[in-house]
């Protein structure tokens, strides 16, 4: 089954096991790149293959 390449923040903090409301308060402060999450059209998004690749380069 093809992943969706962009999905809502609250269905990937479900997805991952984080609350979305870190997620979103981590994002403001800068720690996630802009290409991995950003916000559309006044609704935070995430980028799954980049915060895949992301997320391996930090471990």
């Amino acid at each position: 089954m093809p992943r969706a390449a962009v999905i809502t923040l609250k269905k990937h903090a479900e997805h991952v096991g984080y609350c979305a409301k870190t997620l979103r308060t981590r994002a403001i402060e800068g720690y996630y790149p802009p290409h991995v999450m950003k916000k559309d059209k006044g609704e935070w998004v995430v980028d799954t293959e980049e915060w895949d690749r992301w997320y391996r380069s930090k471990q």
